[in-house]
């Protein structure tokens, strides 16, 4: 359990600070164990238009949510950045980007609640 206080900013100066609350129970949860990788069912798009990716994730007790990642054409998971987050239980999830215009690398990572993530799935250069 915790105890908070809490003090407003009003002004130049601090409002007064509330009485001491118990917040509790607090649950920490730590599982190194990461999901297996998310399996490519079909995947589309091209420079300036439209990139689209289905997939299966894994739904087994080690799955939280699968990220898309972004590169530069040519360019490795290393260099890419994270784009957006899919909680979707469904047994095939799409999730889409609208590619630049000089084209762009994809791939997908399955992470469970921890953090714990999957090796890196390519998915497909959009040029």
């Amino acid at each position: 359990d915790f105890r908070i206080s809490v003090a407003a900013f009003a002004g130049a100066s601090f409002a007064p600070r509330s009485d001491w609350v118990l917040v509790g129970p607090v649950t920490v949860r730590y599982n190194p164990t990461p999901p297996d990788q998310p399996v490519v069912v079909s995947r589309s798009g091209n420079a300036g238009g439209t990139f689209s990716v289905t997939f299966e994730p894994d739904l087994g007790p080690n799955y939280s949510s699968t990220e898309l990642w972004r590169g530069a054409v040519g360019s490795t998971f290393g260099a890419a950045s994270f784009l957006k987050r899919s909680f979707s239980t469904s047994a095939q999830v799409t999730m889409t980007d609208a590619v630049p215009a000089a084209g762009a690398r994809y791939w997908l990572v399955s992470v469970n609640e921890s953090g714990a993530a999957s090796a890196q799935v390519y998915v497909r250069q959009a040029s």
